[in-house]
């Protein structure tokens, strides 16, 4: 029962899944960027017009700070782990969005199956988690009426096999 009243606030859900995966995604891509950069720097270990480096000395140059080629592969194993680490939590993140708005949908589709009566007892049941009596008070109706709505209900959200409920 608490399953379908999440799944209401789905669009909420959704909107700060989706807030996540983009920011998640940004970081992704500055990453990868860093990457890019280590890699040229990698394969250009000195700039143009000097046929000789000292890489003991760490030292500017005609505008070019050297850098050791192993600190340089280090920095770029540590960006990839963090790449690697983004590529595992992204994945999972949009899949459950796609779950969550495929539920979305199956809840729609469900409660609009319902007419009148019938969909006001299941809104108020399944999506705000009333009881049957307070259901009763609240559209005016004995709670034998409303119980045995809310068995017919029952009975056909059954028969679609929902199984989230």
């Amino acid at each position: 029962m608490e399953a379908l009243k999440e799944l209401l606030n789905a669009d909420q859900h959704v909107k700060m899944l989706e807030v996540r995966l983009e920011a998640l995604e940004e970081e992704y891509n500055y990453l990868n960027n860093i990457y890019k950069r280590a890699i040229k720097e990698l394969n250009s270990n000195k700039p143009s017009g000097i046929n000789a480096m000292d890489y003991a000395a760490e030292r500017v140059q005609n505008n070019f700070n050297p850098r050791a080629t192993d600190r340089v592969v280090k920095e770029m194993n540590n960006v990839l782990d963090d790449v690697y680490k983004l590529e595992l939590m992204i994945k999972p993140l949009k899949q459950r969005i796609a779950l969550h708005k495929q539920n979305k949908q199956k809840l729609e589709r469900i409660l609009n199956d319902f007419e009148g009566l019938e969909y006001e007892v299941a809104y108020k049941k399944y999506v705000e988690g009333k009881t049957l009596l307070e259901i009763a008070y609240e559209l005016g109706y004995s709670e034998g009426t409303i119980k045995n709505m809310s068995s017919k209900i029952k009975k056909e959200l059954e028969e679609k096999e929902v199984t989230f409920l």
